[in-house]
């Protein structure tokens, strides 16, 4: 339904106005990728529910690496979003507002039930002592650093 009301948006306001193209676009782009990022978390926990050998670490490895380049493509495509958002707000008052209400709605529901999921996998058991400090090394860096470097 909110789907439906963000294209009718999109629709009512492409033809006049290609600013909202452009942050429809930039929308489409930020839901993309936040739902490939799910998606690979949601494959990674459907085969693993522990951190049982050097396979699964290296797996978690490769998840936390993509979502944490998926963040700053989405902080990256955020940036341009808000400033095109304030432009639209001006040329259409309450309807440019709706229009980015609506889509940032939807951005926050996907990123709160992804986070819940991130943290499912961030919060494994791990048997193996040393196998235990470079996954909690990994779960670290990924909620507190912007790079991966491991």
């Amino acid at each position: 339904m909110i789907a439906a009301l963000l294209l009718t948006c999109f629709v009512l306001f492409a033809v006049e106005l290609p600013m909202a193209t452009i942050y429809f676009l930039l929308c489409v782009m930020n839901l993309g990728l936040a739902l490939v990022g799910r998606r690979e978390v949601q494959g990674f926990l459907a085969i693993h529910t522990t951190i049982a050998d050097a396979a699964s670490l290296e797996a978690f490895k490769s998840i936390a690496r993509r979502n944490m380049r998926f963040a700053i493509c989405i902080i990256a495509l955020f940036i341009p979003s808000l400033v095109v958002g304030f432009y639209l707000i001006s040329l259409y008052s309450i309807h440019g507002l709706v229009v980015i209400l609506v889509a940032n709605a939807l951005l926050i529901i996907l990123a709160r039930s992804t986070k819940k999921l991130e943290v499912r996998a961030r919060t494994l058991s791990c048997t193996d002592e040393t196998l235990r400090s470079e996954y909690h090394h990994v779960s670290e860096t990924w909620t507190k650093k912007l790079l991966p470097d491991f």
